[in-house]
């Protein structure tokens, strides 16, 4: 479906709700529904600073790899010197002073998962 189309969609569906004149019902639904669909679609993560002995950094997984499990391309921090990272949709493996986890990010928000779920 197109831009345009999922828009006039959720306006419709938004000045359903909304009580009064339909013409200003509708004018201030596509007004929101317009502001919904130029949401930012990334999330800015921010990590601790490392210590002399581990490091801190955010990789994208790509794929398989036949030897590491996981294919990754690493994320450049957004300045040098700074540990924060903006992410967009896609699933990161994230070390923070040696602590490794995953996170999903999609539609502007992320959340952590297991190994099994990147696998999958």
């Amino acid at each position: 479906m197109k831009m345009k189309a999922m828009v006039m969609k959720r306006a419709h569906e938004i000045a359903k709700i909304l009580e009064g004149d339909y013409a200003a019902r509708m004018s201030l639904a596509l007004t929101q529904a317009w502001a919904e669909a130029r949401k930012p679609k990334y999330v800015t993560v921010e990590l601790r600073e490392p210590n002399r002995k581990q490091k801190t950094w955010v990789a994208k997984i790509v794929g398989t790899h036949p030897v590491y499990k996981f294919e990754r391309r690493f994320v450049k921090s957004d300045s040098y010197g700074e540990y924060t990272w903006t992410l967009t949709d896609g699933i990161y493996d994230i070390c923070e002073n040696g602590t490794r986890h995953f996170i999903r990010v999609a539609g502007g928000d992320f959340r952590r998962i297991d190994a099994s779920e990147v696998v999958a």
